[in-house]
């Protein structure tokens, strides 16, 4: 029997400690790093592994771990009945279940029947589909979670993670922006379509008229883009969120420059995106 626990740092680098430590420490252990699981899914995020599946994208579902087993396991359950395969892994305190992606299947939807079925008050985190091609991403997406997001109940979206950002150190965005919009900045034309939406207060049809699509090619790019981040930027709150992502490259800047940009970036928001919000329906 191995006579050590195996865990890893945020940096990747893997130390052994004795199994003869106390419950306490193990626990505290647990939460600061990342323990080795026997796992496809582990080895694929933490050792370079293959991705262990034929699907390309994946998804992520965390809520803090729960002391009613019973509780936990038939949570689990009932995601997997809905999304057809799982893995499961422990990190952090995090109970983490990752599954194909299905962008018919959103779990926020569903997470108040499930508080309200098991009469317990639990906090959740739905990730945006990740490419499996950057196992690295999970790591910066579920870290800038941990770090940032600090309510105590409800089902949270990446888009609640940039105002908790956002509202915390604008420049912690950066390497979010990189995860979350990957395959937005890669298409250059897909990039520019959002900044004209914005541009004409997220009308649809004189954003149209600029780009020289049509109004339905328009509405089909709109979905891709909800398809592929989680945000749908023709709700005012999602837009503003996906407004500050696009500007976060601009981060690297000196903080007072920095500061005026994101001051600027604010009035545009109020000034662009709010006074559309109103004609969003009719577009």
């Amino acid at each position: 029997m191995d006579k050590h626990y195996t865990f890893f740092d945020d940096d990747g680098r893997s130390f052994f400690v004795n199994k003869n430590i106390t419950s306490k420490e193990l626990e505290n252990l647990r939460l600061t790093y990342l323990e080795k699981q026997d796992s496809a899914f582990f080895s694929f995020l933490y050792e370079q592994k293959p991705f262990p599946y034929k699907y390309k994208y994946y998804r992520f579902f965390a809520f803090a771990n729960i002391e009613n087993t019973i509780h936990k396991n038939t949570i689990i359950e009932f995601i997997e009945s809905l999304v057809g395969h799982l893995d499961v892994l422990y990190l952090k305190g995090q109970v983490v279940l990752f599954f194909p992606n299905n962008p018919d299947i959103e779990l926020k939807n569903i997470f108040a029947s499930i508080s309200d079925d098991f009469a317990i008050s639990f906090k959740g985190f739905e990730s945006m589909p990740l490419n499996s091609s950057y196992p690295e991403d999970f790591s910066i997406l579920f870290s800038s979670y941990l770090q940032n997001h600090h309510a105590t109940s409800g089902c949270f979206l990446p888009c609640d993670l940039v105002f908790d950002i956002e509202k915390k150190d604008y420049s912690l965005l950066k390497p979010l922006r990189q995860v979350i919009l990957r395959e937005i900045i890669k298409d250059s034309q897909l990039e520019n379509l959002i900044n004209v939406f914005f541009m004409n207060n997220l009308n649809i049809s004189k954003t149209a008229k600029l780009v020289y699509m049509h109004r339905n090619t328009i509405m089909n790019k709109l979905d891709t883009i909800k398809k592929s981040t989680s945000f749908n930027i023709q709700n005012f709150h999602e837009a503003v969120a996906m407004y500050m992502l696009l500007k976060a490259k601009w981060c690297a800047m000196c903080p007072l420059k920095k500061v005026k940009i994101i001051s600027i970036i604010r009035l545009v928001i109020k000034r662009r995106i709010c006074y559309g919000y109103s004609n969003i329906k009719k577009h």
